[in-house]
């Protein structure tokens, strides 16, 4: 097959691909041919199907590399306006139509021939090791069956009983391969309740006796994680949201963080621990001020009505560090949180880890809203950080508001320093990192009132996207209390924030480098979720194309967000956690003219922003130019700028 055109491939081929892309601004020329690639494209399908090709239209062009292999190839994506159809075309280096799909089963077999089944960093750690030498690893298994979720607001017993089904089925799936291992004298860290995922300590001459047992599908090195430390309610709009009496209030929060929230803290409300018995921390502290801190005039967390957080307080120490940080997140789970606020991170190469696709997979399964910090560049390189890098979750960078609620003056926080805003995006034709951003720093001033009661020790104010990632946590609780039906739609959640995130810090207001979407706007969320300009589907290969209709007037800017999910349970080797599905929206006025588009290639989302030509009834088309499995969550959200 040389192309797709909304066409359902084999997902275990299209998504377990571990791909190197890197991005162009163009279509390199075919000096056999005398075209570039993008002509080649164009004329190949004009050809195909009898379409005259002035009719089509290039609408992005990347480049993909399979390094293990040592291919190359040109994806060339093509729209014809009249009928709303996309191509893909895909050319090699010698200006061939090309077939990606087999470019794709390739390099998988060269992946498994060189790493088998274990992520890549684990296969260069074991090198350095003796036989009798253990490591700390994630063991993914094959995935349970899955329903889709209603499309309708399910109750919290509906809910509890769905979590126990799943519950029973990963024991179920996990039991004999947790035999196995306790039958090696393989030290079992934990088994999630939530994912097909066993953590265990490995000897190193083991390692391929676990590969061999058939549930095995993956295997990951365990990692060390780090909290991502170094006038929020004016700059980021929350005030007509709460004089609107909504503060968050029925909706649980879990911050996931090492240390333990300060429980007798005079600003926060009392909430419940993981590990109650562990010493208070400033760090969890803090970030959970941002969230949730009361009692004060000056510094009201920004959903201060939620009731007392869930401090999921994994522990510190090196051994079983990822186990328990998945534990306290399961933890969380089971007692009802809603959101997950993560304030830490760990990598540097822009790959996607073990944690990554944990997280992936709790967005996806579980219906939860996830946030992550880009991280704090501590290495210099601008890297986004994991759990960051991982499709499903929002993750979130930082800026400076100067001390000021005005947006005039605030500016991305140390963009190019060490510490600032990570931003650098994960290997992947056109995926971009962080999605929003959110007050990271004060400048010279503290930005939580708990900061003097429980003092964080530091000689300087303190800084970091570890402070923006709650900010966002708490909006999104904010909205699930607005719209109660959004605590099952992570992917609509997503969409909000996307949407209404118009503070533009730098570059295009749309879509940029360094703060994704932009700035968040609370208040502009909370109009979107009260005027119901947003949806959650259940989507499949039939339903597209799909319009969702809006009214605009002549002039008018509007911003327009889809999303959907990584569905990470089938996407192997290790390494990949690629997507089932190629999404692209197109905008069209009341005359049915087209007036813009957001096509790419690898992201998980696609956001249009525009002015109005016109006044009337315009629709946002959604389009599927590959759809290899069997249903989509997608979220859809739009306001006016």
């Amino acid at each position: 097959m040389k192309i797709s055109k909304r066409i359902a491939f084999g997902a275990l081929l299209a998504a377990a691909l571990l791909i190197a892309v890197a991005l162009v601004p163009s279509i390199g020329a075919n000096p056999n041919a005398g075209q570039t690639k993008s002509e080649k494209a164009l004329e190949y399908i004009s050809q195909k199907h009898a379409i005259p090709q002035e009719q089509l239209m290039v609408v992005n062009e990347k480049e993909a590399n399979f390094p293990l292999s040592n291919k190359k190839l040109w994806s060339v994506k093509i729209l014809d306006p009249i009928t709303t159809e996309t191509y893909i075309v895909d050319i090699d280096e010698a200006g061939s139509v090309a077939d990606i799909k087999a470019a794709k089963a390739l390099e998988i077999a060269k992946y498994k021939e060189k790493y088998g089944k274990k992520e890549v960093d684990l296969h260069e750690k074991l090198q350095k090791l003796k036989p009798d030498d253990t490591v700390e690893v994630g063991i993914w298994l094959s995935s349970i069956a899955d329903t889709p979720k209603p499309e309708r607001e399910i109750s919290e017993r509906e809910y509890n009983g769905m979590l126990d089904t799943k519950r029973k089925a990963y024991a179920q799936k996990e039991k004999p391969v947790i035999d196995t291992l306790k039958a090696k004298n393989i030290n079992v860290r934990y088994a999630s309740q939530y994912a097909p995922l066993i953590y265990a300590e490995v000897p190193a001459k083991l390692m391929a006796e676990i590969e061999n047992i058939p549930e095995v599908e993956g295997i990951y090195l365990a990692r060390e994680f780090k909290p991502a430390l170094d006038m929020v309610a004016s700059t980021e709009k929350v005030q007509p949201v709460w004089n609107a009496g909504v503060t968050g209030s029925g909706i649980k929060v879990a911050i996931v963080e090492h240390g333990k929230i300060v429980s007798s803290h005079p600003n926060l409300a009392t909430g419940i621990a993981y590990n109650p018995s562990d010493g208070d921390d400033s760090h969890a502290t803090q970030v959970a001020g941002i969230v949730a801190t009361v009692n004060d005039p000056t510094y009201k967390g920004i959903s201060y009505g939620v009731p007392g957080l869930l401090s999921a307080n994994a522990g510190y120490g090196n051994d079983g560090e990822e186990a328990r940080f998945i534990a306290a997140t399961e933890w969380a789970i089971a007692s009802g949180a809603n959101i997950l606020s993560n304030s830490w991170g760990t990598g540097d190469n822009l790959t996607m880890k073990g944690i990554d696709r944990y997280f992936d997979h709790v967005v996806w399964s579980n219906y939860k809203t996830v946030t992550a910090v880009a991280g704090n560049n501590v290495t210099g390189t601008g890297n986004v950080v994991s759990p960051g890098l991982a499709y499903n979750v929002i993750t979130v960078g930082g800026f400076d508001d100067k001390d000021t609620s005005t947006w005039s003056d605030d500016a991305m926080w140390g963009i190019g320093q060490s510490p600032g805003s990570s931003w650098r995006n994960p290997i992947s034709r056109d995926r971009e990192k962080p999605e929003v951003v959110a007050v990271a720093t004060h400048g010279s001033r503290t930005i939580t009132s708990l900061h003097p009661w429980y003092p964080y020790l530091r000689p300087t104010p303190e800084a970091g996207t570890s402070y923006a990632s709650p900010a966002v946590a708490a909006e999104a609780a904010l909205l699930m209390q607005a719209r109660s039906w959004l605590t099952g739609w992570p992917e609509t959640v997503k969409a909000v924030i996307m949407a209404s995130a118009v503070h533009n810090l730098e570059g295009s207001s749309r879509l940029s480098e360094y703060d994704g979407a932009g700035g968040i706007d609370i208040s502009n969320a909370y109009n979107i979720a009260l005027n119901q300009r947003m949806l959650g589907n259940v989507l499949y290969a039939s339903s597209f194309p799909r319009d969702y209709p809006f009214t605009a007037t002549a002039g008018q800017k509007v911003r327009v967000v889809i999303t959907w999910d990584s569905h990470p349970d089938n996407n192997h080797p290790p390494t990949s956690d690629t997507l089932q599905s190629d999404l692209d929206i197109y905008i069209y006025d009341p005359a049915g003219n087209l007036v813009t588009s957001s096509i790419s290639f690898d992201a998980n989302f696609e956001i249009v922003e525009f002015t109005a030509p016109a006044t009337g009834n315009y629709k946002a088309r959604a389009t599927a130019s590959r759809f290899d499995g069997t249903k989509e969550y997608v979220g859809f959200a739009y306001t006016y700028v």
